[in-house]
């Protein structure tokens, strides 16, 4: 790993602490105010929560980990990768965490409802990372001017 790739790592890593401490944050508001045993309830608002969560990590990778801007203003390409990518974050944390509560609320039915989303939000998003780094590096980040 090149020292470049490790700085954008390390940023990286922090800027997820970030992001999940969103994520949860909303999610526990959402859990709390409207409590479900629901998969498919529970599903909606992890992907409500992890988008809100995105708009975070766009924010800050752009301009903090990966030092991005355009000499042109507004770069759409970079934007509409920066979606997709999302979208297949959102796929991937969602569906995990979706069959994660599932099994919990299956196997362990006196588990509060709070405590099944939080562990399997965390399943989410530790599946996520990995997807998230490679795309925001390669994909979403790669052909901009850096500073």
């Amino acid at each position: 790993m090149s020292r470049t790739t490790f700085i954008q790592f390390s940023k990286f890593l922090l800027i997820g602490v970030s992001n999940t401490a969103v994520d949860f944050l909303v999610l526990n508001t959402l859990l709390i105010a409207f409590a479900t045993n629901s998969s498919y309830i529970f599903a909606g608002y992890k992907a409500i929560s992890f988008t809100v969560a995105s708009l975070n990590s766009y924010i800050w990778n752009k301009y903090w980990a990966f030092k991005q801007v355009s000499a042109h203003g507004v770069n759409v390409r970079e934007q509409r990768n920066f979606i997709l990518v999302s979208i297949g974050g959102l796929c991937i944390n969602t569906t995990v965490s979706f069959v994660v509560f599932a099994i919990i609320m299956h196997s362990y039915p006196t588990l509060s409802h709070i405590m099944s989303g939080n562990i399997a939000g965390l399943f989410g998003t530790a599946i996520g990372l990995g997807w998230n780094f490679i795309a925001y590096k390669w994909f979403v980040f790669k052909h901009t001017q850096t500073i």
